[in-house]
């Protein structure tokens, strides 16, 4: 995963959540509640990671391509955050522009993404964030690692390291390494479901430490937030966490097992290659295409991804 980051600003959010849910307006401090509400106190936010020119090695190739699409939706009569991850590769018409979804921050169809989510997911979403620091390995290192349950193997395609199924602590390298694998079958997929687990695991693993604890972990985790790219304004972290609640996930992911998405290509320019022979040089021009995922009713057809989400989200 190229984008981390993203974790940091749930794990404010969250931690914010649970004080709302048991302090109610006396949190108001924590974060100025400039972020839209739906009804009975729901928070819906659509996070965009990516990773920024100069940051994150080899993953900073494309740093202005969001790899990352996650809504965080908070429910607080369930007592729940719901994530739902849209595949990157996603195809179809923004702003009056047919591209892929990883493209919306680059392209500057933000809002436009955003018009049509109830359309896409049935749920609404007004506020949004991009991150570009990578700093999960410092925040799960602070926590002295986070414990995570794999369903199955996690491969390094150049050493053959392994994690197998199971439960394992991973520090802060662990978790990174997890979060940005998708040498398995499931590839994006696969990466989506662990990201959605170690989500959980810092948060699990957040709860349960004491209020002073909790305090200094976000106090150095704030100004990466407060610089964040955003449409809503987070003030200024005080040391009140000790009301924190168990909050549960609910992981919805999009796959090939779902029935509602189908592979394709389409052309994105052409290149010319030259080839010598005895009798001289002839070149020839091949279309460069890209890897895009569609629909399964077709392109911008979402009614059974829209069902599906809906009925996940019950």
């Amino acid at each position: 995963m190229r984008t981390t980051a993203a974790i940091i600003f749930l794990i404010l959010i969250l931690t914010w959540i649970g004080l709302v849910a048991n302090n109610g307006d006396e949190t108001t401090t924590l974060i100025k509640r400039q972020i839209e509400k739906g009804p009975a106190g729901e928070i819906t936010l659509l996070v965009l990671g990516r990773v920024a020119e100069g940051q994150g090695g080899q993953w900073h190739a494309a740093p202005n391509l969001t790899d990352a699409i996650v809504i965080v939706q908070y429910l607080p009569e369930k007592n729940r955050v719901d994530l739902i991850s849209l595949p990157r590769d996603l195809y179809g018409e923004f702003g009056g522009r047919d591209l892929k979804i990883n493209e919306i921050y680059n392209e500057k169809k933000i809002p436009e993404f955003m018009e049509k989510m109830p359309e896409m997911t049935g749920i609404e979403v007004k506020n949004y964030l991009v991150v570009d620091v990578d700093i999960i390995k410092a925040i799960v290192d602070n926590l002295g690692g986070i414990d995570v349950e794999l369903t199955e193997p996690v491969i390094d395609s150049v050493s053959g390291y392994r994690l197998e199924p199971g439960i394992h602590h991973l520090d802060g390298d662990g978790a990174i390494w997890v979060m940005r694998n998708r040498f398995a079958p499931g590839g994006d997929f696969f990466r989506e479901k662990n990201q959605h687990n170690i989500i959980a695991a810092i948060f699990e693993t957040f709860s349960s430490l004491s209020p002073v604890e909790k305090t200094k972990l976000l106090l150095k985790a704030a100004p990466y937030a407060e610089g964040a790219e955003k449409n809503f304004s987070i003030g200024e972290l005080i040391p009140r966490l000790s009301g924190i609640n168990s909050l549960s996930f609910n992981s919805v992911t999009l796959d090939f097992a779902t029935g509602l998405l189908v592979s394709s290509y389409i052309t994105v320019g052409t290149t010319t290659v030259m080839t010598t022979t005895d009798t001289g040089a002839t070149t020839t021009a091949t279309s460069l295409r890209a890897y895009i995922l569609l629909p399964s009713e077709g392109v911008n057809n979402y009614n059974a991804i829209r069902e599906f989400v809906t009925e996940k989200l019950r």
